[in-house]
């Protein structure tokens, strides 16, 4: 209980500095962010890194990478979804005796729930006016009313 009070105290304003200041900070936070979870996700289904997991994370680096290009040029996020499932079919059909369908379709949600929806707050952030929208957000997160509740559930 202590490490998780600790390390929210750590991470609250590390966080707040990344989503507020933007720019390559965020894009390489939500990167960082995204491959973390993609690696909690699959370790809490499988247990263990498999072949068709570090397809994903091969996949998701890509996308972490070139997330604005791929995410604004539909035919291009079209393409790399394509490919995506492609690769996870090839490993599956060569690897079939190694792997199961249960271990690459956890692959493909675990990119698309961890890195893909993630990645969505960089891309807000980078809207025109994506900066009053976080800004909005931000002073309701800050109001001390609110913070006061926080910190009492966090104490209980």
């Amino acid at each position: 209980m202590k490490t998780r009070i600790l390390s929210a105290v750590v991470a609250l304003p590390l966080l707040l500095f990344i989503v507020i200041s933007g720019g390559i900070w965020l894009h390489v936070g939500v990167g960082l962010l995204g491959l973390i979870g993609m690696y909690e996700f699959n370790r809490a289904i499988a247990g263990e890194v498999k072949g068709a997991h570090i397809i994903a994370y091969l996949f998701g680096l890509f996308y972490v990478v070139f997330m604005d290009k791929l995410v604004y040029t539909q035919t291009l996020f079209s393409v790399f979804t394509s490919l995506f499932v492609l690769a996870l079919l090839i490993y599956s059909v060569l690897c079939y005796r190694k792997t199961s369908y249960v271990e690459c379709c956890a692959s493909f949600f675990g990119f698309f729930y961890a890195c893909f929806l993630l990645s969505h707050v960089y891309l807000v952030r980078e809207f025109d006016h994506g900066k009053l929208l976080i800004r909005r957000h931000h002073s309701q997160l800050v109001d001390p009313r609110r913070l006061a509740g926080v910190y009492f559930c966090l104490w209980l």
